[in-house]
């Protein structure tokens, strides 16, 4: 490993070749553990630095996931909040 961050890598421990997760997957991965819950775009930005939060949401949408959005209500300020309407296969569950 080369440079600054192979040297960070060395120093705490890791592997570079170890793949993160995308910002989509982690925004998707917060909805799905809020199940049918609200999500906050503040939250978003604040817990997993994602700036770009909209485009991502947007993205997900397009990969055919129901997403909701309005308004903040938890808050009440002007950014969204979010929703991923989970749907279930009861062919399924038994």
């Amino acid at each position: 490993m080369v440079g600054i961050i192979g040297t960070v890598v060395n120093i705490v421990g890791g592997n570079m070749k170890t793949k993160t997760k995308s910002d989509k997957q982690r925004i998707l991965d917060l909805l799905r553990k809020n199940e049918n819950g609200w999500v906050c775009s503040m939250t978003i930005m604040r817990e997993l630095f994602i700036k770009d939060y909209a485009q991502r949401i947007s993205d997900l949408r397009a990969d055919n996931h129901n997403i909701d959005g309005e308004k903040c209500t938890i808050h009440d300020h002007k950014p969204y909040m979010y929703r991923l309407n989970v749907e279930y296969n009861h062919d399924s569950l038994f």
